[in-house]
């Protein structure tokens, strides 16, 4: 989906339209960063180079126990499926607690962590079966989390969706807790719309059947979170920010996430599907300082700058039409004169606050 701006400065006057995700496949400063990505296109379970079964401290989750089984944890036919089954077990928890539960799940814990870029997620959950059975008490997640204590003593994480399995409504969250105020999460939470209840989605985003994508594009100052494509909501992180974090895949149980329990007509087993997950970073360019009057688009590498200054009173800047041209930097973007962005060009603007 692209939108167009127009932009009147004091000198000069800027028509500029911009995209609402990156183009992957155009823009020239962007990477895969391969320690957090996986097609799960290999083998009939995951790489446990990159994925553990447990965050090492717990095996109860919800009202299930995690298993590392082929009926919780498989790979088939080019994706991963995490399943809930009814049968029992037993398991311990953080403070060494044992639980005998009636129910397993799967979930994946990333082994490796990252900090700030853009990271995306493709998944399905089992359709609502027809009444009177149901799916309460089911949950899906893809998250950012960091499975250890932090360094700098704050909690936080970003949730690109949460899925209410009873009625496939979205919910995505970015928590950062400066205080570690329990009663309040955060202080800078993003929820979708912002003021909207826990759960909520924009608005009260009900998910079709089938495959949808969850995008969060983290940088030091700013998250911005996408399903299929729009922006869903974005917020503002403080300092100190952030610490690096793993991608979590989970299915999960019982009332603590969405105050439905799994009940008399619950229909086993629930499935989530991840085709993948993906993370791209951002090539950095942040000692050089972009000062000129007659911008050359061929010559422009995408890379984030320090500064970028463009055009001059009289000047007149128009980009190719069928190019995407991506101005990023720390400091800010300042454009002056004319400067024209066509139909069928593209034009991306971004200031990151810091280098990374």
């Amino acid at each position: 989906m692209k939108n167009v701006l127009s932009i009147c400065f004091l000198i000069g006057y800027v028509s500029l339209s911009y995209s609402q995700i990156y183009d992957l496949e155009n823009d020239n400063a962007i990477y895969l960063y391969e320690p957090l990505t996986d097609e799960f296109n290999l083998g009939t379970t995951y790489d446990n180079t990159k994925w553990t079964w447990t965050p090492g401290y717990s095996e109860h989750n919800g009202s299930s126990c995690l298993q590392d089984d082929h009926n919780n944890i498989s790979v088939q036919s080019g994706y991963l499926r995490l399943s809930v089954q009814k049968e029992s077990s037993a398991c311990s928890d953080i403070w060494g607690e044992t639980f005998n539960e009636e129910f397993t799940s799967g979930n994946l814990f990333g082994l490796n962590e990252t900090q700030y870029g853009y990271f995306e997620v493709r998944f399905k959950i089992t359709p609502i079966p027809s009444a009177p059975y149901t799916q309460d008490g089911f949950s899906a997640n893809a998250w950012l989390w960091r499975s250890w204590v932090p360094y700098n003593g704050i909690w936080s994480e970003i949730d690109l969706a949460e899925i209410d399995a009873s009625d496939h409504r979205h919910t995505c969250n970015v928590i950062y807790d400066p205080n570690e105020d329990d009663d309040i999460p955060s202080q800078q939470n993003i929820r979708c719309p912002v003021g909207s209840p826990d759960p909520c989605s924009p608005p009260d985003l009900i998910l079709t059947e089938g495959w949808h994508t969850y995008t969060a594009v983290w940088h030091p100052n700013t998250i911005i979170l996408y399903v299929d494509g729009a922006e869903i909501n974005r917020g503002y992180i403080g300092t100190p920010g952030m610490e690096p974090m793993n991608w979590i895949l989970s299915t999960s149980t019982g009332e603590y996430q969405f105050d439905t329990e799994i009940g008399e007509y619950t229909s086993f087993p629930f499935h989530m599907d991840v085709d993948y997950v993906r993370v791209y970073k951002l090539l950095m360019d942040c000692e050089t300082v972009i000062n000129t009057c007659s911008f050359y688009f061929g010559g422009h590498d995408d890379k984030v700058k320090k500064s970028i200054t463009i055009g001059c009173d009289g000047s007149s800047n128009i980009q190719p039409i069928g190019s995407s041209t991506y101005l990023r930097a720390t400091d800010f973007v300042e454009i002056y004169g004319n400067f024209e962005v066509p139909l069928g060009a593209e034009l991306t603007i971004e200031t990151i606050g810091t280098c990374y």
